[in-house]
């Protein structure tokens, strides 16, 4: 099914009665085979009784096996979700981070080409406490200090008022490029070793019938996101920061 046009009435005022109700009933169109098609949009039905709307027992089981509405479905289905590019704060500052451009070296000097009076520019010596994050271990470096170990590694952070005089700021980074290593198996480094034993190891070694003995490699995996992953931070009077972005915790 190939998707050719996506139409939804869109309506980002969050207040007074619910838009929904308000405004012409939304439709998706997609495409089978090159050819238009319309799919009948949630609000064009009404919501079912019963196991879509009920959850009666203490334990949850009589939802088991049954269709349950998604809190967000609806408000994802005709667009009246609002993700982080649709939030704005007063005296809000755009942020944009300056990445590395290759995959090993050093770092020899950095030149601002834009007139910095009113951007907020940040390296790793702004950074208040300890510039690592540990993945594995402490490891990654939160920005560049000198040394570059791959692409789009964060060099500099920049923020500004306006996006377009963000987006339009050029930073030009000179390098003295080092030779990358690409196969881990050639690296002399190494994060960490888990060893996992059970009872007596070799005396089920040589007791064994067989013995099967290998080496087993597994790739990396990540989940797919379906936006580009964002974060707004507000200061609140209290001292503390509420956080709007893409978020599990």
């Amino acid at each position: 099914m190939t998707p050719t046009r996506t139409a939804a009435h869109r309506n980002l005022d969050t207040g007074g009665a619910d838009p929904a109700m308000d405004s012409p009933r939304p439709h998706l169109e997609f495409g089978f085979g090159g050819a238009p098609g319309r799919a009948r949009s949630l609000l064009d039905r009404p919501l079912r009784a019963g196991p879509f709307s009920r959850m009666n027992s203490s334990d949850g089981t009589d939802v088991v096996g049954r269709d349950v509405v998604r809190t967000d479905g609806m408000s994802k289905t005709t667009g009246r979700a609002k993700y982080v590019d649709d939030l704005t704060f007063p005296g809000m500052l755009h942020g944009r981070t300056i990445r590395s451009t290759i995959a090993r070296g050093r770092v020899r000097s950095i030149e601002l080409d834009f007139d910095a009076t009113a951007f907020t520019v940040v390296d790793y010596r702004d950074v208040p406490g300890p510039n690592v994050i540990t993945l594995i271990e402490d490891d990654q470096p939160c920005l560049v200090v000198s040394d570059v170990r791959h692409v789009a590694e964060p060099i500099l952070l920049l923020a500004h008022e306006d996006r377009d005089a963000l987006l339009s700021a050029r930073v030009e980074i000179d390098y003295e490029a080092l030779t990358p290593l690409f196969d881990p198996q050639l690296s002399d480094v190494v994060f960490r070793e888990v060893v996992i034993e059970r009872g007596d190891v070799e005396r089920g070694l040589l007791e064994a019938d067989v013995v099967v003995e290998g080496e087993y490699v597994t790739g990396h995996q990540e989940q797919l996101y379906i936006e580009t992953n964002g974060v707004i931070a507000v200061p609140e009077d209290d001292g503390g920061v509420t956080i709007y972005g893409s978020l599990q915790c």
